[in-house]
């Protein structure tokens, strides 16, 4: 089996296709450009179908493969830091019961404090 584009043949191991795709699986060669139209053909020469390129959004030349798709092409996320982020709701809550602890942790010292200052009072300043 071959494909013919472009007044050339390559060969041909495999075609797959869905509602928006053509994929033609090339081992050896990939044409560097297309035709108006990729032709799918039997050894014998039998034309088994034929594609226009211009049908379609986009044409994909891959290391062994072709693909004539109307799918968009894939958008990478943009993931650079703008420098402004929202507030972290859960850094937040974390940040306020660790304040929390260490204002009771100072609170509880100054009790000691205070008591241990009473008790020494209380015996009459031995302790």
């Amino acid at each position: 089996m071959y494909i013919g584009t472009n007044q050339q043949t390559y060969p041909c191991t495999g075609r797959s296709q869905t509602a928006t795709t053509v994929r033609f699986e090339l081992p050896d060669t990939v044409p560097e450009a297309l035709g108006d139209t990729v032709s799918l053909h039997d050894d014998s020469g039998y034309e088994l179908c034929a594609y226009a390129v211009a049908d379609y959004l986009r044409t994909v030349i891959g290391a062994n493969a072709l693909t004539l798709t109307n799918e968009p092409e894939a958008v990478e996320p943009d993931t650079t830091d703008t420098g402004a982020t929202e507030p972290d709701t859960l850094t937040q809550i974390q940040l306020a019961v660790a304040e929390l602890a260490e204002t009771e942790a100072a609170h509880d010292l100054e009790n000691k404090v205070a008591i241990a200052e009473l008790a020494e009072a209380m015996a009459g300043g031995e302790t």
